[in-house]
């Protein structure tokens, strides 16, 4: 007994599927611009609110300026990359030889480890303590890049 199997036959595709793909695609398009701006625009917002804590952080001097200051930081991560950064040990590269974002959060919390270390020191000048600042946010920066 043999069975007969009949391949299905093709239906050539009309200009609506590309053109409805077309328009799928600008629209994709579109979205994905409108989101890239907006994540430039609270990017900014948040450096320049990085920037006023930093200032005021290197005025002070007080631990309440550094919670306040670290805990900024830790919450834009964590909005921005989720709970990706409990991945730390994870090192590897993109297709470009830069290592991936799980290699550069760690070094932003290493670098705010220090910065408390600065602090709590007696001896930290505030010109150190702002270089840290401006070090944390260009690893910020830097991840955006």
């Amino acid at each position: 007994m043999s069975i007969r199997i009949d391949t299905p036959h093709q239906v050539p595709a009309s200009n609506l599927d590309s053109q409805s793909s077309l328009d799928r695609s600008n629209e994709f398009s579109g979205i994905l611009t409108q989101t890239q701006q907006i994540q430039r625009i609270e990017l900014q917002s948040f450096l320049s609110r990085l920037g006023t804590q930093g200032k005021k952080l290197s005025q002070t001097l007080t631990l309440r300026d550094l919670k306040d200051f670290r805990d900024m930081v830790k919450s834009f991560l964590r909005s921005t990359f989720g709970q990706s950064r409990k991945m730390q040990d994870e090192s590897s590269w993109d297709s470009q030889g830069r290592p991936k974002v799980m290699a550069r959060i760690a070094k932003i919390d290493h670098a705010l480890d220090e910065l408390g270390k600065q602090l709590l020191d007696q001896q930290a000048k505030p010109l150190e303590i702002l270089t840290k600042i401006d070090e944390i946010r260009g690893l910020i920066v830097d991840l955006f890049a």
